[in-house]
């Protein structure tokens, strides 16, 4: 089964797709945009995503975020 990557913005219904969809992944980029401070890296994305005091830019960001969505692609 091929797989499908989709980048899009928010709101566009990528997690619908997944949810629907066995072949889409829906691969945020948010985790590897942002280092999350300690006290909210154990939750779940969702409701990190509004702490942008707790959170600084990954200066490996965009490459980490590309690399890892090639791998992901390439496994089967």
């Amino acid at each position: 089964m091929q797989k499908i990557l989709i980048m899009a913005y928010m709101g566009t219904g990528k997690t619908y797709l997944e949810k629907n969809y066995e072949n889409i992944v829906d691969f945020d980029f948010q985790d590897y945009k942002y280092i999350y401070d300690e006290s909210i890296r154990h939750l779940p994305l969702e409701k990190r995503k509004g702490s942008v005091n707790l959170r600084k830019e990954n200066p490996l960001y965009p490459d980490n975020f590309l690399s890892e969505a090639i791998d992901l692609l390439k496994k089967r």
